[in-house]
């Protein structure tokens, strides 16, 4: 297996393991409040932030069933053999891609939650993209969308 092949691999399994840890950070108590404040730190950046949400720590096995780095070696790579140095850029595929992907969840997740945003535009942008053309993708669902009793 080629290295290009084991880091899409583990990028696509970090983003994956980045969306699951998302849905546990907030809850059905989670204040409006909270939401505004997660969004607000996140866009100053500030380091506060940590205290109200902890990023996994991808790869350290602390959670039954979490990767260690040569259990994500195993998973991308098989019975290949694998060097260390490409088992490190792997593991820094897949935690950029776990880490990207678990803050743009927590986010929008907060961004909904205190009502920035809808429910609606979050589920759009999840699965066309923040830049897709909402109109012509509307117009090509609909195009080919059979209506009962038409043929």
């Amino acid at each position: 297996m080629s290295i290009d092949s084991m880091i899409q691999k583990a990028a696509e399994m970090g983003t994956e393991a980045g969306k699951a840890a998302a849905t546990h950070v907030f809850d059905g108590n989670t204040t409006e409040e909270t939401y505004e404040r997660v969004v607000v730190l996140y866009e100053d950046g500030d380091p506060a932030l940590d205290a109200i949400v902890a990023e996994p720590a991808w790869l350290s096995g602390e959670w039954e069933g979490g990767l260690v780095p040569h259990t994500l070696a195993n998973a991308v790579a098989g019975l290949t053999n694998i060097t260390p140095e490409d088992l490190d850029h792997v593991c820094s595929c897949y935690e950029m891609a776990a880490g990207d992907m678990f803050w743009q969840e927590v986010i929008m997740a907060a961004q909904v939650g205190c009502g920035l945003v809808s429910n609606e535009e979050t589920t759009f942008e999840s699965m066309f993209g923040p830049n897709a053309d909402r109109e012509a993708i509307k117009a090509a669902f609909m195009a080919n969308v059979r209506i009962e009793g038409q043929s």
